[in-house]
């Protein structure tokens, strides 16, 4: 049987989480290009379907995914190169991670606001899970960043593992289920092709 330490479970969640937000973009970008972008972000479009809804708003919420997890990493890479106190760059980084957890509720609500959609399951589902995240962001500024301690580490990486694995057995799970529904209709249309013919 194979043994998995918590750096490698820890890499494998993470990974899976990144393929998960990379396959959910590009499902994105299809989706766009073949309605057109137009009804990710214009008002006077009406949303009458509830699968068109749910479409919208989980467009909304990958695309907010995909652009805060390249800003988070570029943010991670620029602060390992700082040359500053150890302490403070650790103090820094929980700060970074915490504020784009924030950033992340907000900037969701505020979009979907602004094209009056609702939340869709997997967006609320997102939210949720950040705020875990952030809690343990801030668990770990306050233990690592102030009282150097790594008294907390395993429960931590526990928690962070088991919100990637949610985030990506959600992701991929809509976006099955999403492919399953565009391949019904592809063969609907087939059927009523040849019905006509």
């Amino acid at each position: 049987m194979i043994r998995l330490d918590q750096v490698e479970l820890a890499t494998i969640a993470y990974w899976g989480y990144r393929t998960a937000v990379y396959a959910a973009f590009f499902y994105f970008i299809l989706q766009a290009y073949r309605r057109g972008i137009a009804v990710f972000y214009d008002k006077r479009l009406k949303l009458t379907d509830t699968s068109d809804k749910d479409l919208v708003s989980w467009g909304i919420t990958i695309s907010v995914m995909f652009v805060l997890q390249w800003i988070d990493h570029l943010l991670h890479f620029s602060l390992i190169g700082l040359e500053m106190d150890y302490l403070l760059r650790r103090r820094l980084f929980y700060v970074i991670k915490l504020s784009l957890a924030l950033f992340f509720i907000f900037i969701i609500i505020a979009l979907h606001t602004l094209r009056g959609c609702t939340f869709s399951r997997l967006s609320r589902l997102s939210m949720y899970l950040v705020i875990p995240s952030a809690t343990v962001n801030f668990m770990q500024l306050i233990f690592r960043g102030y009282l150097e301690s790594e008294a907390l580490r395993p429960w931590i990486v526990i928690v962070i593992v088991s919100v990637q694995i949610c985030y990506f057995v959600a992701i991929f799970s809509y976006l099955a289920m999403q492919l399953f529904a565009d391949y019904k209709r592809y063969i609907r249309g087939r059927k009523n092709d040849q019905e006509e013919c």
